[in-house]
């Protein structure tokens, strides 16, 4: 059945929403232009907050929690994207289980990365040196 509404408005979004439902756009430039509409008010509400709480690390130790808790958040984003994977190759929709998978390496390898950074915050131990 097509969409009659262009776009909802948010009593519809929130009626949706309890419903345990959400919009979804049937065209690719409506897609694009929410992608960016999110993207951008993102990039303008965060960035200053990131860059001076990022600002105020006074050690590498200190990055440690940060990154830590990104790489809890990736795997939550993992989770999911697996999940979908799974249930749209389950649903015979095979081209976009495979853009899933891509999703899904790429969150793994951002986990991965993550993880390495983590570890590169931890100090260098000491090795005693020898004395003659």
């Amino acid at each position: 059945m097509p969409n009659l509404i262009s776009k909802p408005n948010p009593i519809s979004k929130f009626f949706l929403g309890l419903i345990g439902k959400a919009w979804a756009h049937d065209s690719r430039q409506e897609l694009t232009k929410e992608l960016h509409k999110h993207a951008d008010r993102m990039n303008d509400e965060t960035w200053a907050k990131y860059i001076a709480g990022a600002g105020r690390l006074d050690s590498a130790l200190a990055f440690q929690p940060g990154l830590v808790t990104e790489h809890i958040n990736i795997h939550d984003s993992l989770l999911y994207v697996r999940a979908l994977m799974c249930a749209a190759l389950d649903k015979g929709y095979p081209q976009l289980g495979e853009e899933l998978a891509r999703a899904d390496d790429a969150l793994a390898a951002a986990m991965q990365h993550l993880a390495d950074a983590a570890d590169a915050t931890i100090p260098a131990a000491k090795t005693p040196t020898a004395s003659r």
